[in-house]
C-alpha cells in the first residue's frame, strides 16, 4: 500500500499531461482510499476487538495533526521554491520509509490469521 502511493507520487512528479494526472489520481486513489476503507478491519485483525475503538481513534487522530500541518508546510515549501517537486518527493520518501518498516516489523505472511483468545 504505502509502496503504491509512492509509485502514484513518482507518476504525479513526472506527469505533464492530463492523462498523467489522471493516471496519479486513480493509482494514488486506489492505494490511499483502499487503505482508509480496509483501516478498521487490520486494527481488528491486529489487536481484537478489545479498545479497538480508542486506537483507530488515535489513529485517525494522528492524521488529523498531519492534515492540519500539511498544507501549510507544503505552502511554506512552494514559496521558498516556486515547486511542488520538494513536498512530494518528500512524501514519496515517507510512504517508501512506511513501507519499510511495515516490511521489517511484518511477523506473519500476509493472508489469513487465526486470532486465538
Amino acid at each position: 500500500m504505502f509502496a503504491g502511493m509512492a509509485l502514484a507520487l513518482a507518476l504525479w512528479v513526472i506527469s505533464t499531461t492530463i492523462w498523467s494526472l489522471a493516471a496519479f489520481a486513480f493509482v494514488y486513489g486506489v492505494f490511499y482510499g483502499g487503505w482508509v476503507a480496509v483501516l478498521p478491519a487490520v486494527v481488528m485483525d491486529q489487536f481484537g476487538g478489545r479498545n479497538v475503538s480508542g486506537i483507530i481513534g488515535v489513529l485517525y487522530t494522528s492524521v488529523a495533526f498531519g492534515t492540519l500541518i500539511g498544507p501549510s508546510a507544503v505552502g511554506f515549501a512552494f514559496d521558498l521554491s516556486h515547486s511542488y517537486t520538494l513536498p512530494i518527493l518528500a512524501s514519496a520518501g515517507a510512504n517508501i520509509i512506511a513501507a519499510v518498516i511495515v516490511a521489517a516489523t511484518s511477523s506473519k505472511p500476509a493472508g489469513r490469521r487465526l486470532i486465538s483468545h
